[in-house]
C-alpha cells in the first residue's frame, strides 16, 4: 500500500512496475478496479499536467488507445517519490 494514494483511491494494493527513469510506476488495485499510478522521482509541477494533456489528445484522436486520467493530484508522504511533495497520476 502507498499511504499517499489512500486519500485518492482508498484502501488499495500497489505493485511496483519495472521501467521508468523519470517516474516510479505502480499497478494499483482498489474498489474492484485496476489503476496505473505514477509519481515523479523529483517533484515537477508541470510533468504530469503536460502528460495528461497529451494522453487526452491522443485519446481524442484514437479512442481507446490511451488510459483515461482519473486524477492528477499533488500529494506528500512516505512511499511517494522520495518522501516529499510529488505529483501522482492514476489512470484506468
Amino acid at each position: 500500500m502507498i499511504e499517499a494514494l489512500t486519500p485518492i483511491v482508498g484502501r488499495h494494493q500497489a505493485t511496483p512496475l519495472a521501467g521508468g527513469d523519470i517516474c516510479r510506476a505502480f499497478r494499483v488495485q482498489a474498489r474492484g478496479r485496476v489503476f496505473f499510478a505514477k509519481t515523479p522521482r523529483r517533484p515537477d509541477p508541470h510533468l504530469l499536467v503536460v502528460e495528461a494533456q497529451g494522453l487526452q489528445r491522443i485519446g481524442s484522436a484514437v479512442p481507446g488507445l490511451t488510459p483515461q486520467v482519473v486524477r492528477r493530484s499533488a500529494v506528500a508522504g512516505p512511499g511517494v517519490g522520495r518522501g516529499g511533495p510529488a505529483d501522482t497520476e492514476c489512470g484506468a
